[in-house]
């Protein structure tokens, strides 16, 4: 309250900054004390109902506040947008003192060498997110200085939360091993194509291969300390039957490769290949069928969730790998953003998943039925699609950002609470297998995915192209020759930008036709949710990773 009188009263942009700095430090107490609050004086019972009354209450003011603060500043100035919340403060205060009850004090000192270690961190972090675009980023001293203070403070912050007596947070809230994987998972589509930028502008792209060793290194020792071992289960590897698959993906893969430069079915080869991938998928069917210990246990195949699992996470392949393949390309080609910032463009699609994978886990240890929150999932990505399809050659950072966000928020809903329904009714032992078979169906829905938009852009490109040109008839440009004179251009020079301009919009149309396929698609395996059936999340475990 008193921050935001000193805001409304600040006379110089010095004091606003150091007002504002105030204004956010107190305010970030107020939500996660509220949440805790209200789940303290309310029962067990009567959470749900109280999270959705808070939530609404913490949504709407986002709402509200810039309808608000636009009617003030236009009616008023804009110093009123900090002294409306004089009013509302004191009303709140009071309707505190009056209706809140009391509860038990827990005495815990506050860790302010944590504190600040995480204040240093991402205040230097924000700080090289603000000024990067400004400074050519890594290309600039004080941005790798920015980045190291970053990185230096955070594992700084990481070293002190591990050892200290009485950390910032509790370490048992990190012991969710769910969650611990989820995020891991999803650190790699927020980092990867950042790092994958900076390494192509400021090296080459082999770097982006290179760079692995020394992770792979790290991750292999810190398995070879940490992993605990296992009973080994005794059980002989399916040679011919492993033969059978790899002879079926290899061709099916070879197919997909090659289809559009042969035009599919009109070239011998791909038809040799398309005949090798379905009789060696028979000959693996059948060798599945009747072999004594198949290349995966049959049970695998009589269990509902572990089936319709794997046709999900076939659709999350052509829908991770698919809209990959096509925005970077489009980030680039059409509206000429660099490596780099093609990948600062695509980050918030990785923090919109890693946000709602966190919510997913909390969701589904509350009871929240998984099958919910992959519907859920399913519905926001498609309707983020559904807004690209809106897209057109100029447009926003912000709109390809926003459109981005909300497509991780859908995706971040359905990897957790899929894989525990997968799991759910599994026998321990089937785990592993089960894993496999989940991350094989991704990785094939990857490659039809990427197959299918890729032919569908080629072909849609030629069909627009050939629409646009068609309509440029001689009554219609008979006049371009005169234009193109007067503006001091040649008119063959003329033709070509109009032959430049149709090509663009061709191929802007034929994204546009790929983002509403894959919405489309998305669409479709919402009623498949209705398939699974609810297990035990706890029966479940802690599923291996059946994700990248």
């Amino acid at each position: 309250m008193v921050a935001s009188m000193l805001c409304g009263a600040a006379r110089n942009l010095e004091s606003m900054v150091a007002f504002r700095a105030a204004q956010g430090v107190f305010a970030a107490f107020l939500t996660p004390l509220s949440q805790a609050v209200m789940l303290d004086i309310n029962p067990k019972e009567k959470h749900a109902r109280a999270m959705s009354i808070w939530g609404t209450g913490v949504m709407i003011w986002p709402i509200m506040g810039p309808l608000l603060g636009g009617w003030l500043t236009e009616s008023f100035n804009w110093r009123w947008i900090f002294f409306v919340n004089l009013p509302i403060s004191i009303l709140c205060l009071a309707i505190l003192i009056w209706l809140l009850p009391s509860r038990p004090k827990r005495q815990r000192r506050f860790d302010f060498i944590g504190f600040g270690y995480l204040a240093l961190a991402l205040g230097a972090f924000q700080l090289m997110l603000d000024r990067g675009q400004t400074l050519d980023w890594f290309a600039s001293g004080e941005i790798l200085i920015e980045a190291c203070v970053a990185a230096g403070a955070f594992w700084m912050f990481i070293v002190h939360l591990l050892t200290a007596k009485t950390p910032l947070f509790e370490r048992a809230l990190f012991s969710d091993r769910n969650m611990i994987w989820g995020t891991g998972v999803m650190i790699g589509p927020i980092m990867g194509p950042l790092l994958g930028g900076w390494l192509t502008e400021s090296f080459n792209w082999r770097w982006i291969f290179f760079v692995n060793l020394p992770i792979s290194i790290l991750c292999l020792a810190i398995l070879i300390w940490l992993l605990p071992s296992r009973p080994k289960r005794q059980r002989r590897f399916d040679f011919i039957g492993f033969g059978y698959l790899a002879l079926a993906l290899g061709a099916f893969q070879l197919m997909l490769d090659r289809g559009q430069t042969l035009d599919w079915f009109a070239s011998g080869e791909i038809l040799i290949e398309a005949c090798v991938a379905a009789g060696a998928f028979w000959m693996f069917i059948v060798h599945l069928l009747t072999a004594k210990t198949p290349l995966f246990e049959r049970a695998l195949f009589s269990d509902r969730n572990m089936l319709t699992g794997t046709g999900f996470m076939l659709i999350m392949g052509v829908l991770i790998l698919a809209v990959m393949a096509l925005l970077p390309p489009l980030l680039q080609n059409l509206y000429g953003y660099s490596v780099f910032e093609t990948g600062v463009l695509l980050m918030p699609r990785g923090v919109g998943i890693v946000l709602t994978m966190i919510i997913a886990g909390i969701l589904t240890q509350r009871g929240v039925d998984a099958r919910l929150l992959v519907g859920l999932g399913f519905v926001i990505a498609a309707l983020s699609l559904y807004r690209m399809t809106g897209w057109s050659t100029v447009i926003s950072r912000e709109e390809i950002m926003i459109a981005g966000f909300i497509q991780g928020l859908g995706m971040g809903l359905i990897f957790i609470p899929l894989n525990l329904v997968a799991f759910a009714t599994l026998a321990p032992h089937q785990r592993t297998e089960g894993s496999s078979l989940l991350q094989l169906s991704r990785s094939l829905g990857g490659s039809i995915g990427i197959s299918l938009v890729s032919t569908n852009l080629v072909r849609q490109a030629q069909a627009s192209h050939a629409e646009i040109s068609s309509e440029l008839t001689s009554a219609g440009t008979q006049g371009y020759e005169a234009v193109a004179r007067s503006l001091g251009i040649e008119p063959e020079f003329a033709l070509r930008l109009i032959e430049m301009e149709i090509r663009r919009q061709s191929t802007m149309v034929a994204y546009l036709d790929d983002f509403m396929l894959l919405a489309i698609l998305t669409a479709v395996a919402v009623p498949l949710v209705m398939l699974l059936r609810k297990g035990d999340p706890a029966a479940a475990g802690n599923p291996p990773a059946a994700l990248e």
